[in-house]
């Protein structure tokens, strides 16, 4: 199975550019949000509490 005949596809080449620039986005989102309620509070208590928060919607 070749992985790089989905490129043939026009769509699929629109979609995975756009697909890893959401991701991209996302991530670094998360990481700013991380951030942020670290230099706020100054706890990692609270930082972890962000991040299980932040992938509760993925284990539902």
């Amino acid at each position: 199975m070749n992985s790089m005949r989905s490129f043939k596809h026009r769509n699929f080449r629109i979609l995975y550019p756009a697909s890893t620039a959401s991701n991209i986005g996302t991530w670094a989102q998360r990481v700013a949000q991380d951030w942020l309620v670290l230099q706020i509070t100054g706890s990692g208590t609270y930082v972890g509490l962000v991040v299980g928060l932040q992938f509760l919607p993925a284990l539902l």
